[in-house]
């Protein structure tokens, strides 16, 4: 399987080949990724600006807004079904106990800073052919909505509507239209 990867320690980007992941977890899932936005964040990576590997690793796998597509689940997974699309979330919770926001699965309003972030730091991104996560971290959207702009802001609105206390009240997504007439 391809992926994009930044190499930090020689200050190296190129396509490295590794196996492809498979959805071996009872809650994993499996994505053919269709789509991966590029943002200044990419580029602020690939200047070797930052950006972290995962523990023992010397790579940096990058690309953290996406779009993909179900492929594979683990026998417990409820929440998606092969074919669906769904939004990987990128930010995974920090490990302190004390964090309200982590502790309820909100780390996107993480109060340590001590998070993970896929394509960023401590976890590889999604600028690969296959990728497989949890099921907790896919957004599902509509088929009708297959931009990555549109999809990584649809992923947003249904959790601002479940919040732990003093953190974010809301979310909009702009500029989504659908692929299909209505």
């Amino acid at each position: 399987m391809k992926s994009l990867a930044i190499f930090p320690s020689r200050r190296d980007l190129r396509l490295v080949d590794q196996p492809a992941p498979r959805a071996v977890g009872p809650h994993d899932v499996a994505l053919r990724m269709l789509e991966v936005g590029v943002c200044g964040t990419d580029r602020e990576i690939c200047a070797f600006l930052y950006g972290t590997p995962p523990a023992g690793c010397e790579h940096l796998v990058i690309g953290h807004e996406s779009l993909g597509e179900v492929i594979e689940i683990g026998p417990e997974v409820t929440r998606v079904n092969p074919g669906d699309l769904v939004v990987p979330m990128v930010r995974r919770p920090c490990a302190v106990p004390s964090c309200a926001a982590c502790g309820e699965d909100r780390q996107d309003f993480c109060f340590t800073g001590q998070f993970a972030e896929r394509g960023i730091t401590a976890a590889h991104g999604f600028l690969a052919e296959v990728v497989v996560d949890h099921e907790k971290y896919m957004n599902p959207v509509p088929s009708s909505s297959t931009s990555t702009t549109c999809a990584t802001g649809w992923s947003a609105i249904p959790r601002s509507r479940s919040r732990p206390s003093s953190v974010a009240r809301g979310a909009i997504a702009t500029g989504c239209t659908s692929t299909t007439p209505t």
